[in-house]
């Protein structure tokens, strides 16, 4: 059975991804999970499982914390939470001891906030990146329009990126004039 009420069965999951793939083999060397989670089509924080020893909690990692969306994004944590202890429970069976869905939730303030009302994403890349639970975010003023550029820079000129010949083969066929026009 490939699906059940319209979503795939853990049996699917597990063959489809799980024998032999390198991200989703090794469950007991695994210190954090990272979830990106979206609120509404309009916010993304991040939900981090942190599995190390002395942790054992769940961060809500929120760039744009709203008192009247709170209830609502750590409930979205929790329905999200109860599906991976499922299938966390599934595939690891009797080495599966921690259930997360009791690991306690914790919604860190965060430094900084962001300033504008569409840079959420770039936070939550940001803080999966630099690893948050465990050192500082330091960001300036430009930071998020600076890390959006290095970002757009590293998927086109990626090695897996199919159409970066085709990108690069164009750039080195448009005249500067033309290039600098563009951005005004």
């Amino acid at each position: 059975m490939i699906e059940e009420d319209g979503n795939p069965t853990l049996e699917w999951f597990k063959r489809t991804y799980r024998d032999d793939d390198k991200y989703m083999s090794r469950l007991k060397c695994c210190e954090q999970i990272y979830i990106p989670m979206n609120d509404n089509n309009s916010h993304w924080y991040l939900c981090v499982i942190d599995f190390s020893s002395r942790k054992k909690c769940i961060h809500i990692l929120d760039s744009l914390p709203s008192t009247t969306r709170q209830d609502i994004r750590i409930k979205n944590v929790q329905i999200v939470v109860k599906g991976l202890d499922k299938l966390l429970s599934y595939l690891e069976k009797d080495n599966y001891t921690n259930s997360i869905t009791k690991f306690p939730l914790k919604s860190p303030l965060l430094d900084p906030i962001q300033s504008n009302g569409y840079d959420c994403g770039m936070y939550v890349i940001k803080h999966m990146h630099t690893k948050i639970i465990k050192q500082n975010l330091t960001l300036m003023e430009s930071w998020s329009e600076r890390i959006r550029y290095k970002l757009a820079s590293n998927l086109v000129l990626s090695m897996e990126n199919e159409q970066r010949s085709k990108i690069i083969e164009n750039a080195r066929n448009t005249p500067l004039q033309d290039i600098f026009r563009s951005l005004e």
